[in-house]
């Protein structure tokens, strides 16, 4: 896994954003050259995956920004600090009544049994894949708590009411299966997946990163967000989505590397959006269980870049434990 200095995760994001939204400061020609040295846009892809972001850019009319001086770095960096500061306008967040569903199903066809499985399967593949390897970190899972908790239930219901959604299918089995119990604090530095009695909203858990966001948002189109798989364009975001967002999780070290669910767009069978909140962009899927999917192939070091992978590269893997039906996107 690629190492990095230390920054702060909104201001991050934020960097990327301004990067995006600054279209002066992007010039057409040598896009894969220029694409290659900018790793708010392409740290860690596959060629094929450069390609494909290429070609977004190139259909988009938008181009990467050029190299960026240590002292322009600095500069871009103050400007991010005082847009975080206090008395910042924001701009307000979509409520969660104005709720997107896609006319298609999630292809979520898992039970509890079949999640029991599939983590176990995680969890063995993952310890022998760390076997002399100095340079992974902690298994993203760890194994159930065994005896199943009768209070889950209940803890469930106390915190959908308190974050005022209804959890999705594939992401309380997963709670039942796997009974995760870390805090946010505990995560701060490492990887893993929250407690029920832990998730919260990214408004809550990174109020500044939200500011900022929304500072300078973006609005995806129906056409370019409703993209999932590997044709998915990293970059295409709905920054008013951020605020609402539920963290669950981490899939990495650095505090921005999230897993969240976003409350905002359901498929036909009532699942919740899911994401993964990253260096380069951000990757969604339909369901939380098709993150976790993704995660497991991930986290056993098989590719040099976070998802999307194709459903090709998923069978014969982990992620057969856990089946979906009719799965729409490659």
């Amino acid at each position: 896994m690629l190492k990095f200095a230390w920054i702060a995760p909104s201001h991050f994001v934020a960097l990327c954003l301004l990067a995006l939204l600054n279209k002066q400061e992007f010039r057409r020609g040598a896009q894969k050259d220029r694409l290659e040295q900018s790793g708010c846009w392409n740290r860690g892809r596959t060629e094929s995956e450069s390609s494909r972001t290429s070609n977004a850019m190139e259909k988009y009319k938008l181009q990467p920004p050029a190299r960026v001086s240590m002292a322009g770095l600095a500069s871009l960096t103050i400007v991010l600090l005082l847009a975080g500061c206090p008395g910042t306008s924001a701009v307000p967040t979509e409520g969660r009544g104005r709720t997107t569903t896609i006319a298609r199903d999630s292809g979520y066809a898992a039970s509890v049994a079949q999640w029991r499985d599939f983590l176990s399967c995680w969890d063995r593949d993952a310890s022998k894949a760390r076997q002399g390897r100095d340079d992974m970190g902690p298994a993203l899972i760890a194994k159930g708590q065994g005896s199943p908790d009768v209070s889950l239930s209940a803890r469930i219901k106390a915190r959908e009411r308190a974050l005022g959604v209804e959890l999705p299918r594939s992401y309380v089995d997963f709670l039942t299966a796997a009974q995760p119990d870390a805090s946010w604090s505990e995560l701060s530095r490492k990887t893993g997946l929250l407690s029920i009695d832990a998730i919260d909203t990214v408004a809550r858990l990174d109020p500044e990163g939200v500011r900022i966001a929304h500072a300078h948002p973006l609005h995806a189109s129906d056409e370019t967000y409703f993209v999932y798989g590997v044709d998915q364009d990293s970059v295409v975001l709905r920054s008013s989505y951020f605020a609402d967002a539920i963290v669950v999780g981490k899939y990495g070290d650095s505090l921005y590397e999230q897993i969240v669910l976003f409350p905002q767009v359901r498929t036909s069978d009532g699942e919740m959006e899911a994401a993964l909140l990253g260096w380069s962009g951000v990757y969604r899927a339909p369901s939380f269980a098709e993150v976790m999917r993704q995660l497991s192939y991930h986290d056993l070091g098989r590719a040099d870049h976070v998802p999307p992978y194709a459903q090709t590269s998923l069978a014969g893997t982990c992620a057969d434990r856990l089946p979906q039906n009719n799965v729409w996107w490659k």
